[in-house]
């Protein structure tokens, strides 16, 4: 039994007439909320903006790895070992001169 047929045509984006009258309904909604009520979206606008800062926090560091892993560890006494070695051997070339 097979889960995973791939090998279906896409003949490029065609939205369907439901989808087409749907989006116009929200965009004429919208624009009548814009225009009949904007003295209460204006008087919203700065709590907003205020609202906008945490929001961009959380959104920005969701990913965000905090703590160090073990690999990291590794990468920081390579780096440490490496560094070592490389201040070890400039010393030993200048004394050998």
């Amino acid at each position: 039994m097979e889960f995973c047929n791939h090998n279906h045509k896409t003949e490029g984006f065609r939205p369907s007439r439901a989808n087409i009258v749907l989006v116009a309904f929200i965009a004429i909604g919208g624009l009548y909320l814009v225009t009949e009520h904007r003295a209460h979206l204006l008087g919203w606008l700065p709590f907003l903006l205020i609202l906008s800062c945490p929001l961009m926090y959380l959104s920005m560091h969701h990913g965000h790895e905090h703590g160090e892993s073990d690999e990291a560890e590794d990468l920081l006494a390579k780096k440490h070992a490496v560094e070592k070695d490389g201040v070890a051997e400039a010393g030993s070339g200048a004394i050998a001169e």
